[in-house]
């Protein structure tokens, strides 16, 4: 019961970044029920604070909304997860959540739940696990609501 506050508590806090437009790839959800929501992401290695195994994944925000989802391994920068990060598709990476859902379906808490066949069990931190929700706007002065982790997932229709 902690754990599911603690990661409501955790999607309170939004993290909105402004930046660039980047291209975006045709991900979109690819499996969903009223527990768990997959997500199909695209992957970039490296940085040039991180290092070389430095992995992001990424993947547009549904139902319109002109965000990116993201999430960082910072702790979890292991050759391994690099190697089998980067030995898939990109923009295929299947990326599993735990999810809670309101009363409308929409997706109010997410928790990583597998990077593929990684499980999360396997990364170092539960930071590693934590999805963002980045919007890009221009000019920067452009404001609108985000719904972290919510805009990263469609609604669940029964």
């Amino acid at each position: 019961m902690w754990h599911w506050l603690h990661i409501l508590s955790l999607s309170a806090i939004i993290t909105v970044s402004v930046c660039r437009a980047s291209a975006q790839t045709n991900t979109v959800a690819s499996k969903q029920d009223a527990n768990h929501a997959t997500l199909s992401m695209d992957w970039s290695r490296g940085d040039a604070y991180y290092g070389p195994d430095f992995i992001t994944l990424m993947s547009p925000c549904q139902g319109g909304a002109e965000c990116k989802c993201v999430l960082e391994f910072k702790a979890t920068r292991s050759k391994e997860f690099a190697d089998y990060v980067a030995s898939l598709p990109h923009g295929k990476v299947p990326v599993v959540f735990d999810v809670l859902r309101s009363p409308n379906g929409s997706v109010s808490a997410a928790r990583l739940s597998n990077v593929g066949d990684w499980t999360g069990d396997r990364f170092r931190s539960p930071n590693d696990g934590l999805l963002s929700v980045r919007r890009s706007a221009s000019p920067p002065q452009q404001s609108g609501k985000v719904n972290n982790p919510g805009d990263c997932f469609p609604a669940f229709k029964p």
